[in-house]
């Protein structure tokens, strides 16, 4: 896990703190549905502005 901060002024990504954890297949495919899912609400977002 990641705790973060985004500056989109200056286009970086602030990492305030992480914790290791192990990850099952299952947790990847979960994960790769949400970036996805994010990715495409973004690109959603960007044509709109």
């Amino acid at each position: 896990m990641i705790r973060c901060k985004i500056d989109h002024l200056a286009r970086k990504v602030i990492i305030d703190s992480t914790v290791q954890r192990t990850f099952t297949k299952q947790h990847w495919q979960a994960l790769k549905e949400k970036l996805e899912s994010w990715k495409t609400n973004l690109a959603m977002i960007n044509t709109n502005l």
